[in-house]
């Protein structure tokens, strides 16, 4: 594993330029279609020795009482400012069913832990207000600073010798409030902010825009973004006439990590930035225990867990459940102005049915982080991206696909771009329903999807019915541009039975094959259809890169070991002739295992499965899988494996919630062993 390392701190970590070194994705991805992945996640630190131990008291009128235990806990065991250190704050949750209120943890380097999310339970009876930004949770991981991109005191217009990609040093015109190890949100004027009805000055390049009358079906109801600046990177400050962590900046000469990642960015667009005055909460681990947040209701932007403001924080071992009725959470696990946290080894149990019962959610200008390894079962959607960037969704698992809002039939893919401004987003390994990089809240660009298996349609009736309604394996809305879908297998056998439905004009007023296309691409409206005065996108379908994907239309003998025929490297879908940021020529049929995972991983394990489970997984180049009739091309993966063959979990929508433990389906990696260091950085020690 390359992704992340753990040492003693302070220190900082400088960042070479994203291209000067040989990435996984090289000779695949055009250089300005991809970042480095593998500096996703928190440096999740392994805490042994005990701070406190918590005296708990059953019962739900002692919900208060054990709440206010823990943050007098949390408060004098925990630190304040800096980088995750490898200090041993340990705070231990005995065995035990415990209520509580919401709590909000606003001091760093502490762990959180239970014995097992099959022995610690807390059942929570409200939540946390996360004071002074427009989200709420169970747990709210918190600095209490009041900033999100409505409310910006602190704001500047910056200038730069290189806008290249991996450039990562600036001139801003005010430094006030802002310290070293802050959390910074870059952002540029939008192509088109009103009157942008068919798209005025696009010249086929990225194209951001916050016109929702004409850019999206409803307005930037996701705080992405200041007005009119919706695109954004979120980065970490590592100096400013000082590199002492903590310390206030004395010079407006900014360098950051990482590097910039999108290619578009120009003097021309005014470029700024915002931030908040309060250092970001810094590793703090929830581990090992059950968050019962069914008695919660948050509303559509809620948690069970939220960072806000946060860096470098981790969620492991960690079961979750959520209302599936009545009461809402819009997520399980929150990013909001966030940055390097982690969601790994991990099971997400219930939503309500509608479309913001989501598992983890990147979002709210969050860049860089990790979700890992996890389990999504009866939920909207699994793993969305909602208003970042670089961020990486690695190897989840999705099964019972709840969305009954309104449509007991409609499918909601697991896998999803939400907002405005998503870019440089990784999905990789994942297995579930389908990938949308939809078109409610506006248009992404560059976003990937390697090694998917994505069914394209959901086997459960949990929602009443079977579903038969965008049962779509890829579905890529107008003005999300210049995406690369490789490696992945598409498709179910005998139900989809056209290759790709797609624009060919603003106005192709739709398509009855929608449903059951393997691809369906730069349409306004859902279902290949037309929203409103959004129009159609043909430069979503031209500026799209597929490369060795295997669809079961193409495919003549799925049920073989090793169907060759539906793989596609195919010349016409390599991008190579797109406009503004093409796909390599001649991009190499040699794939790597990974985009952002240097080796196989140790939590690459399989009790009760196939033990020679070959990494990688899926794939053109996968043999002989066991996941049925997609040609021999997927295997499970160790949390498919967990869910199906240890947890005994059913794709149906008729287990209910089940017992989870990842020491059970992973072994002791779950212990978060940290990883070798990744390369193409330097530390400087302080």
């Amino acid at each position: 594993m390359r992704h992340r390392w753990l040492v003693v701190l302070p220190l900082i970590w400088v960042f070479l330029p994203v291209n000067s070194v040989a990435q996984n994705w090289s000779g695949v991805l055009a250089p300005a279609r991809a970042t480095d992945w593998s500096q996703a996640g928190a440096a999740i630190v392994n805490r042994s020795t005990i701070c406190a131990t918590l005296n708990l008291t059953t019962g739900s009128s002692n919900a208060s009482a054990n709440t206010a235990a823990m943050n007098a806990a949390i408060a004098s065991c925990g630190t304040s400012g800096n980088a995750p250190a490898q200090t041993d704050n340990l705070v231990e949750i005995p065995a035990g069913t415990w209520y509580v209120t919401g709590i909000t943890i606003r001091t760093s380097n502490v762990t959180l832990r239970g014995a097992g999310p099959d022995q610690t339970t807390l059942i929570f009876t409200s939540y946390a207000g996360c004071n002074g930004v427009p989200t709420y949770s169970a747990i709210c991981i918190y600095n209490g600073d009041g900033t999100y991109s409505g409310y910006t005191p602190n704001t500047a217009t910056w200038t730069a010798s290189s806008y290249a990609q991996g450039s990562s040093s600036i001139t801003m015109s005010n430094y006030s409030n802002l310290r070293v190890g802050n959390i910074l949100v870059l952002d540029q004027t939008n192509d088109c902010s009103s009157g942008c009805s068919g798209f005025p000055g696009d010249t086929g390049g990225m194209y951001v825009c916050s016109d929702m009358t004409n850019c999206g079906w409803s307005g930037n109801s996701v705080d992405n973004g200041r007005s009119g600046r919706t695109q954004t990177e979120t980065v970490v400050v590592t100096s400013c006439g000082t590199s002492t962590l903590g310390a206030s900046c004395t010079s407006g000469n900014i360098t950051f990590t990482p590097g910039l990642m999108a290619p578009n960015w120009s003097s021309s667009r005014t470029p700024g930035a915002w931030w908040g005055a309060t250092y970001p909460v810094v590793g703090v681990g929830i581990e090992n225990l059950t968050i019962d947040g069914t008695g919660v209701s948050t509303g559509s932007n809620g948690a069970i867990v939220a960072w806000v403001w946060g860096n470098g924080n981790w969620g492991k071992d960690v079961k979750t459940i959520g209302p599936t009725s009545g009461n809402q959470i819009g997520t399980h696990w929150l990013s909001y102005i966030a940055a390097h946290n982690t969601v790994r080894d991990s099971y997400m149990y219930g939503s309500n049915p509608t479309s913001g019962g989501y598992g983890v959610t990147w979002g709210y200008n969050s860049a860089n982080n990790l979700a890992q390894n996890n389990i999504c079962q009866h939920l909207a959607s699994c793993m969305i991206s909602q208003g970042g960037n670089g961020n990486v969704f690695g190897y989840n698992f999705a099964a019972d696909n709840y969305y009954n809002n309104g449509a007991p039939n409609w499918q909601q893919q697991d896998a999803d771009h939400h907002s405005v401004g998503d870019n440089f987003d990784l999905w990789e390994g994942q297995i579930g329903s389908g990938y949308a990089a939809d078109g409610i809240h506006g248009g992404s660009e560059l976003l990937t999807v390697f090694r998917c298996r994505e069914s394209g349609r959901d086997p459960s009736l949990s929602s009443g019915a079977p579903k038969t309604q965008s049962t779509t394996a890829a579905n890529i809305y107008s003005l999300s541009r210049f995406e690369n879908l490789v490696a992945n297998v598409f498709g179910t056998l005998n139900y989809h039975t056209t290759y790709q439905t797609a624009a060919t004009t603003a106005s192709s007023n739709g398509s009855s094959t929608a449903d059951t296309s393997i691809y369906v691409l730069g349409f306004s409206g859902a279902r290949g259809g037309v929203n409103g005065s959004f129009s159609d996108d043909p430069k979503t379908v031209t500026s799209l890169m597929r490369w060795g994907n295997y669809d079961t239309v193409t495919g003549t003998n799925e049920s073989s070991s090793n169907d060759t025929t539906g793989i596609r490297f195919v010349a016409a879908e390599n991008a190579s002739t797109a406009a503004g940021y093409p796909g390599l020529s001649n991009p190499s049929q040699t794939l790597p295992p990974s985009f952002y995972l240097n080796s196989k991983p140790s939590w690459w394990v399989f009790p009760n499965g196939n033990a020679n489970t070959p990494w990688p997984a899926i794939g053109p180049d996968v043999t002989g899988g066991n996941v049925a009739t997609v040609g021999g091309h997927a295997y499970l993966t160790p949390a498919a494996n967990c869910y199906l063959n240890v947890m005994g979990g059913a794709t149906d929508g008729t287990s209910g919630i089940l017992t989870f433990n990842a020491d059970t389906c992973y072994g002791t990696s779950s212990a978060g062993t940290p990883p070798v260091a990744p390369s193409g950085l330097s530390a400087v020690v302080q």
